[in-house]
């Protein structure tokens, strides 16, 4: 059951399930599960620097053409072959099989899951729902998760293992992960 992972953004405490998604007791944030099984995750309140980063109106503006961006990237050839060597690589280190509880940060739209044998065992975090929305297209079940990574809402060492590719040089501020 994930929920015994899951913890709140905001203060670290457990999450239960509510209406639509789930509630921290404690601080009272809820988390609403959005079209696509996708579960909104993000911190309700910000910590210094948060303004910079996602919620600041100049981030949130290019946002749609960072999406156009990475689908144009991702339709040409010889984009989608040289990454296709960082998850195999990323495979032959780490194994097909994902562990009981693995974790992906920064799942994206799924291209790896093309690599793994039991997808639908990953848990996906991504800060982007349209790419998640991707792997649903793909009929993947797996949990996806909207988080930032900086404030990951997991109880501290839950998983068995940990997945990341491609990932961590979209972090602004990787000091505070």
């Amino acid at each position: 059951d994930i929920l015994v992972h899951l913890a709140c953004p905001d203060c670290k405490s457990g999450l239960e399930t509510g209406k639509g998604g789930f509630k921290c007791r404690p601080c009272n944030s809820v988390f609403d599960r959005l079209d696509g099984n996708i579960v909104d995750l993000l911190p309700k309140r910000m910590k210094v620097g948060d303004e910079i980063i996602y919620r600041h109106a100049d981030y949130k503006a290019q946002f749609p053409y960072l999406d156009k961006i990475r689908r144009y990237f991702y339709s040409k050839k010889m984009v989608r072959w040289s990454m296709s060597w960082g998850h195999k690589d990323t495979v032959s280190l780490i194994g097909k099989k994902a562990e009981k509880t693995t974790v992906d940060l920064g799942v994206g739209c799924g291209d790896h899951y093309d690599y793994i044998d039991n997808k639908d065992s990953l848990i996906g975090v991504d800060y982007d729902v349209e790419a998640m929305r991707e792997i649903r297209a793909q009929g993947i079940s797996a949990p996806l998760y909207r988080a930032d990574l900086t404030r990951l809402p997991f109880q501290d060492q839950c998983f068995d293992s940990v997945r990341s590719t491609y990932a961590f040089e979209h972090l602004y501020y990787i000091e505070v992960c």
